[in-house]
């Protein structure tokens, strides 16, 4: 497994800081809201499968395609893939702590989905304008009622702080949507391909359909994405989760043997590298990146949502770090252990691993695990593209032309050809040095509006008497 030691260093010293601070807030979190992660989780399923009925208020789209439109972000190649990095690199008691984080996170989740639906700006034809960069440029305005019985040092710097992290935010989630929502996503697409020994023109053929599909969609905006992933995701998704169960069936004798593996690793102390300190850290960091909670990337998507009220748009996000670590993500972990319960003698690494681990059990649904990949590949590609189209609009708000869909598009594009050229384990460790400039901003923002969503939450609940 190549790598460059020098990203590797740089690393080591960020990704303590963004691990223990994501994870510590979202136990803050969780606590300061009474739990409600768990309280509301009914409430949150009932709410998705009853907004397509009769959706109410200003937005672009429905509760459930705003679900499945970050969904489509966080459940990718990711997800397959990553699990199999993580096992590789940190080691199998990762997966307890990236479970652990997700849980966490769900209650993060919420608060940023409710900020994003609060303080989105909606112009004409239903153009929704939302994400975490847009929430800490309005809410700390000068005008804000957040300054009431603040200093005036705090009233004069603030408002300024403010507008700088949320510049940095959004340059940091045009580059990782690019690289992860579309890079990523394309090498390890591409890795498969090589697997089957095509030629490079073949190749070509096969990133240019992908391009054309992807400019096809985009090009009518976030309803069309939305409608189109709101089919492609739930199909994706049950397929994987089906041949991941029957997997877990067919070696339902093993499956206690692989917890075992799991707990015992997560809680060993014996070495500094893979101990109990890597899979904390590998466990909590892929937990963050793989359903993006405290990063606060999908209050883009969750601002698009038709909802009166944004603390039920909220309620509806909690369950994306749900479906994609608890459920995809462990699943994931327990068929790699399965096939292989010694992750030291490993035979390939990402994707290939996973796919792997299912035909050794499954030889025959070689092809159908590659249709899958494909779907979660050209979803997150589509996803990521409208999170990207977002902050590129912000950064280049005040250059018409620069700021133009197209031009955006020009430059994804060129992405989805170049994606191949690289490295995986070192983009990967360019993206957790990436994670602190979107954490910090995102967590300045909540703690100091969570007294602001509390208030919101208190009123909705006694209004609408969701939780009993």
């Amino acid at each position: 497994m190549e790598y460059n030691m020098y990203l590797y260093d740089i690393m080591t010293w960020v990704m303590p800081f963004s691990a223990i601070l994501i994870f510590c807030t979202g136990v803050y979190l969780t606590i300061y809201f009474n739990w409600i992660n768990v309280r509301s989780f009914k409430f949150a399923i009932k709410e998705v499968i009853q907004s397509n009925i009769s959706p109410r208020g200003e937005g672009s789209i429905s509760h459930f395609q705003a679900l499945t439109l970050a969904l489509s972000c966080t459940i990718g190649i990711m997800n397959i893939s990553g699990v199999a990095i993580i096992i590789a690199i940190g080691g199998p008691g990762s997966i307890f702590w990236m479970v652990l984080s997700g849980f966490f996170g769900m209650t993060t989740k919420f608060t940023e989905a409710t900020l994003g639906q609060k303080y989105r700006k909606i112009y004409k034809k239903n153009d929704v304008y939302g994400g975490t960069m847009y929430t800490i440029y309005e809410a700390f305005k000068t005008e804000s009622s957040w300054y009431h019985n603040k200093s005036r040092l705090c009233k004069n710097a603030l408002p300024h702080i403010a507008k700088i992290l949320a510049f940095i935010y959004a340059a940091t989630l045009l580059l990782t949507s690019i690289l992860l929502g579309n890079v990523y996503q394309v090498a390890e697409f591409v890795s498969i391909i090589s697997s089957k020994s095509i030629n490079d023109f073949s190749n070509l053929l096969i990133l240019s359909t992908l391009s054309i599909v992807t400019i096809f969609v985009v090009k009518n905006g976030v309803r069309k994405i939305a409608a189109v992933l709101s089919y492609l995701m739930p199909i994706a998704l049950c397929s994987y989760v089906l041949l991941c169960a029957v997997v877990i069936f067919i070696n339902l004798d093993k499956l206690l043997n692989v917890i075992l593996i799991i707990m015992n690793d997560a809680f060993t102390f014996s070495s500094v590298i893979h101990g109990f300190l890597s899979c904390f850290l590998f466990g909590t960091t892929f937990g963050a990146f793989s359903n993006e909670a405290g990063l606060g990337t999908s209050s883009v998507a969750h601002a698009n949502a038709i909802s009166k009220e944004p603390v039920k748009q909220g309620l509806v996000a909690l369950l994306e770090p749900f479906i994609d670590t608890l459920v995809i993500c462990t699943l994931s972990a327990f068929v790699i252990l399965l096939a292989y319960p010694d992750p030291r003698s490993l035979p390939y690494v990402g994707v290939l691993l996973t796919k792997s681990s299912i035909t050794q059990f499954l030889p025959w649904v070689g092809p159908i695990f590659d249709l899958i990949v494909t779907i979660f590949v050209l979803s997150t590609i589509l996803s990521t593209f409208y999170y990207g189209e977002r902050a590129w609009k912000f950064i280049f708000s005040r250059l018409p032309i620069v700021s133009h869909r197209m031009v955006y598009l020009f430059v994804f594009v060129i992405f989805i050809f170049v994606g191949n050229l690289f490295n995986l384990i070192d983009l990967l460790m360019l993206l957790n040095i990436l994670i602190p400039l979107l954490v910090i901003p995102n967590l300045f923002m909540i703690l100091n509006l969570k007294r602001e969503i509390k208030i919101d939450l208190k009123a909705f609940l006694l209004d609408e008497k969701v939780i009993n």
